[in-house]
């Protein structure tokens, strides 16, 4: 594993005990998103026919 992926994966579970603690944070989001998108549905850019592939426990 390189040391940014570590990283990122320390900062990400640090984060856990904030949202668990203050919901609203979560809830501020939510907004921002809403906000964000202008009225617009969310559209995701991987066709649903498209599976990620998996590496795990592949030999």
């Amino acid at each position: 594993m390189h040391i940014k992926e570590f990283t990122a994966g320390k900062i990400i579970a640090m984060t856990a005990p904030d949202l668990l603690e203050n919901p609203e944070i979560i809830n501020k989001a939510k907004e921002e998103y809403i906000r964000n998108l202008n009225g617009k549905p969310f559209v995701n850019a991987i066709p649903p026919e498209v599976f990620p592939v998996s590496t795990i426990n592949q030999t």
